[in-house]
């Protein structure tokens, strides 16, 4: 579509192109977000053996910034100590994902969005965006229920993170608005901690 959208000359034709793009676009990130929901339902959550999970999150944390269109807006406070845990790595990964995703996605102020994974087993993920009410957080927490024309998630994430949480043993808190602010959306995911130390 992009090299197409190169040739043309005609406005309305490149118009043409960039819906279907933006449709391709959607596309994939519903056929990502249906084989994410696939793999939580199939009971993907923990390791037969702990492993140290710093680096994934670590790892996670740095592909959030470079994926973002605004990394300047975005303060990363990665993990300082190893925090070893049996939830699966790719669980992880796909809780996560998700919370950064929905987090860039619903961004809509001057302050940064902020990923804290500095306390051992804790990942805080804050943006900045106009006030949820209650009816509103309960309808973004339904499968397949979309939050206004901005939402192109299908809302699905959220119901994946409660999904994968649910069989590892995480625990995710919402708050809204975020902690000393009338605005804002605060997401903070906990590990369960093993003392079987992979290292």
């Amino acid at each position: 579509a992009q090299r197409l959208r190169a040739k043309l000359s005609d406005p309305a034709k490149i118009d043409n192109i960039v819906e279907i793009e933006t449709g391709l676009k959607r596309l994939e990130r519903l056929i990502e977000r249906l084989l994410q929901l696939s793999r939580a339902q199939s009971g993907l959550g923990l390791n037969a053996v702990a492993t140290d999970v710093s680096p994934v999150i670590t790892l996670l944390m740095s592909e959030m910034r470079s994926r973002s269109r605004t990394p300047e807006k975005i303060e990363l406070k990665f993990p300082e100590t190893h925090f070893s845990t049996r939830v699966d790595p790719d669980a992880l990964g796909i809780i996560l994902n998700n919370m950064f995703d929905n987090a860039l996605k619903h961004a809509r102020g001057p302050l940064p969005t902020v990923v804290d994974a500095s306390q051992s087993g804790r990942v805080a993920v804050v943006n900045d965006c106009a006030p949820l009410s209650p009816a509103d957080l309960d309808r973004i927490k339904q499968r397949f229920n979309r939050r206004g024309a901005l939402s192109d998630g299908y809302g699905l994430g959220l119901s994946i993170i409660q999904d994968l949480c649910a069989q590892s043993g995480c625990q995710l808190e919402i708050y809204v608005p975020r902690e000393l602010s009338p605005r804002g959306f605060a997401a903070v995911l906990r590990l369960p901690e093993t003392t079987n130390d992979p290292r």
